[in-house]
């Protein structure tokens, strides 16, 4: 090949090779808004990537484990071991060093507690040693230790330093000994699905201490499954924590039966068990009393007039909420209509099911906007109280209503009814414009 031709290839290559556009620098302005926004990704802060439920890959915010010191105690002397005296308290800081760093020869469980108690010295510098000595167990060790019988308060301490291992955390939580505070830290940070698996299985730890699944329910690792199945074994034995959202979800599964029985198991505190069984009470009196009594009653407690009779009508709202929900479900009419008419979804949803409820509520129900939207959907989903013409309406009308079933009703209803429907802005507007699209319809 002539020179001639390499050189023809040469700039043919490089011409091939050579972009077809200059890339130029960003404007300083976009730099600064992509740095922002990077920032607010890695914060956690930018909306469109916020994490949208539990197991989200997005940013989610870690929850840190109470402060050590605020968990433990120190021991008592008695105890610990024999040889204390020349390891604890005023002896040569060398001496203390040396029963910190686990040096001194004696038995594991000893050694273990001369460096426990060393965590509470005045010398930080000790602190420090006693601290690194239990971070940095070996497995001989915490064998010896497993198989040994300790304070609660070195068992807590084990599973705190333990919490990024994760068979040392399921051999420790396994064994009954391990106080319940423990299960409650571990449960707000552990990572390792085992770990949680074991702690979500412990039916016996969790009904005897429900603040480990309050401690589920902030951690952001932990599955929707597996907290549901916490939820739903704490509320099936009567357990409700009211400020734990994913209770009311669990208590909105069960049938009406069950919900019954759970309203039965709700234990009541000695405190308000005197106002509760009064309310009680009055609730069997009122089965064989005069009706239209009753009636009239309970349209007063429905717009908020409390009787001021003594001992007569207590508001339900002066109960912790499981409380409310017990009284909503079992107790009278009136007590029925005061729940319907709570905020909090739990009482709410056990009111509508109180047998005590009667047909003639249910229009005035339907028509109400500031009920709570399980309310609506229960009155839905009841082909009796559906049946009338009055309810459909009501429920049409009521924005709360699922649009789908409200979209459904419309071709019952009268003429002018529609014409109503398709002018009003209180409803949302598909079902205003399926309104619109029915008339013409009719008119033709």
């Amino acid at each position: 090949m002539s020179d001639t031709k390499r050189k023809d290839l040469k700039r043919l290559d490089a011409s091939l090779l050579k972009p077809s556009f200059a890339l130029k620098p960003a404007p300083q302005r976009l730099n600064n808004s992509l740095l922002t926004l990077k920032a607010q990704i890695d914060g956690g802060t930018h909306k469109g990537l916020a994490p949208e439920a539990k197991g989200s890959e997005a940013t989610v915010v870690r929850v840190k484990m109470p402060e050590l010191f605020s968990r433990i105690r120190p021991l008592d002397r008695s105890r610990l071991p024999s040889v204390a005296e020349k390891h604890v308290g005023d002896v040569p800081r060398g001496a203390r060093v040396m029963a910190a760093r686990m040096l001194v020869p004696m038995s594991p469980m000893d050694s273990a507690l001369l460096a426990y108690q060393l965590l509470f010295d005045e010398d930080a510098e000790v602190v420090k040693f006693a601290k690194r000595s239990f971070a940095k167990l070996d497995d001989l060790l915490f064998e010896s230790l497993l198989q040994s019988e300790r304070p609660e308060s070195l068992s807590y301490l084990l599973t705190r330093v333990s919490i990024k291992k994760e068979q040392r955390l399921l051999t420790l939580l396994a064994q009954s000994s391990i106080p319940d505070i423990a299960f409650v830290d571990i449960a707000l940070v552990v990572e390792h699905q085992s770990v949680i698996e074991l702690i979500v299985q412990n039916g016996t730890r969790l009904k005897r201490c429900p603040e480990i699944v309050r401690s589920l329910a902030e951690n952001p690792v932990v599955m929707r499954s597996d907290l549901d199945r916490s939820c739903d074994f704490l509320v099936r034995e009567g357990i409700i924590l009211d400020d734990v959202k994913e209770f009311s979800d669990a208590f909105a599964r069960l049938s009406k039966r069950e919900m019954f029985d759970v309203a039965s198991r709700i234990p009541i505190d000695p405190k308000e068990q005197e106002a509760a069984d009064k309310l009680l009470e009055k609730s069997i009196g009122d089965v064989s009393g005069d009706s239209a009594h009753h009636e009239e009653k309970s349209e007063k407690v429905q717009a908020g007039e409390e009787e001021s009779s003594p001992g007569r009508r207590q508001s339900l709202t002066r109960f912790s909420i499981p409380v409310q929900v017990k009284l909503a479900m079992t107790g009278d009419h009136a007590l029925a209509v005061e729940g319907v008419a709570s905020k909090v979804r739990l009482v709410a949803s056990a009111a509508i099911r109180n047998p005590k409820i009667r047909d003639t509520d249910i229009p005035k129900f339907a028509r109400d906007k500031s009920l709570h939207d399980d309310v609506i959907r229960y009155i839905c989903n009841n082909g009796d109280w559906t049946k009338a013409y009055a309810v459909k309406l009501a429920l049409v009308q009521n924005p709360k209503t699922p649009q789908t079933i409200a979209v459904r009703w419309l071709p019952l209803l009268r003429v002018n009814d529609l014409k109503g429907l398709a002018k009003s802005k209180q409803v949302p507007s598909q079902v205003a414009l399926q309104a619109k699209r029915l008339l013409k319809v009719r008119k033709k």
